[in-house]
């Protein structure tokens, strides 16, 4: 009996070994840190056509050349441009120098300024700050 344990043990030893040989184990991570790529012609286009917004007086309106100028940027005037005044639509015609104007614009090929929507004018009405609330009237408390 004194060999039986010994052999016993060998035998429970030697068949785990064998099992842990035959289970697979998890293979080595690849995963490599990813790396920030340069931007693209595709991320510069993008940032091309955001739209910025202006606001000034318009100093020259050439409808020959279909361009507004607005302190020193000259803005091209598309047939997608919108104009708007007193919150109602416009056109280009009813643009005047000296006339308060704001807006949106996108840059394009050749830095060119495309105007996306101009507004001439001051803000409408319903763009202002809202109103404050009255106060309620209450009498004074008599001593």
């Amino acid at each position: 009996m004194k060999t039986f344990v010994p052999k016993f043990t060998l035998a429970v030893l030697a068949t785990a070994l064998v099992i842990g040989l035959a289970v697979p184990a998890p293979a080595q991570s690849t995963n490599k840190p990813v790396k920030k790529e340069a931007p693209t012609k595709g991320a510069a286009t993008k940032s091309k056509n955001e739209r910025l917004s202006f606001k000034g007086k318009i100093g020259s309106v050439d409808t020959t050349a279909m361009t507004i100028k607005v302190g020193t940027r000259t803005f091209q005037v598309t047939s997608t441009t919108m104009f708007m005044k007193a919150g109602k639509s416009a056109t280009f015609a009813e643009a005047k120098v000296g006339e308060e104007c704001g807006g949106s614009y996108k840059k394009i090929a050749d830095d060119k300024l495309e105007l996306t929507l101009l507004r001439l004018g001051p803000k409408a009405d319903g763009a202002a700050a809202p109103a404050k609330p009255t106060e309620s009237k209450k009498k004074p408390v008599q001593p």
